[in-house]
């Protein structure tokens, strides 16, 4: 019993896959909040909520612009690469989620809902064969 329970801890790495997506949440959160307050402190000294909108604003649009510019470059490669359908249908949620991010628009969320539930038709037709 002891044999397999050594066994089990020499394969696994000290950064599971789990942690990673909350290690880069936080990461990108502590970084939006500082960009953030790198624009609100570049008004004026008297912090009006205009100004505090316009900063938030700005954020919001230069971390969208950067998911989706980000996303659009992994599609771009991996179609270039050839790669299935299943494979790009994240990348492209991805880059649809930074466009409606960076510009609220009833009509990218309606693209997200097709894309999403192609992604969804896309796995439980991949699953039957």
């Amino acid at each position: 019993m002891q044999n397999k329970r050594s066994e089990a801890k020499v394969g696994k790495p000290s950064n599971s896959s789990a942690e990673r997506p909350v290690r880069a949440l936080f990461q990108t959160a502590i970084v939006t909040l500082g960009v953030f307050a790198l624009v609100s402190l570049n008004v004026n000294v008297p912090i009006d909520s205009v100004e505090l909108e316009f900063a938030l604003n700005w954020t919001q649009r230069a971390f969208g612009a950067l998911i989706s510019v980000a996303a659009g470059a992994m599609v771009l490669i991996r179609a270039a690469q050839r790669e299935p359908i299943e494979e790009l249908l994240p990348l492209t949620l991805a880059a649809l989620v930074g466009v409606l991010i960076a510009a609220s628009n009833w009509g990218v969320a309606v693209a997200i809902g097709a894309v999403g539930v192609a992604a969804v038709l896309s796995g439980r037709l991949s699953h039957r064969d």
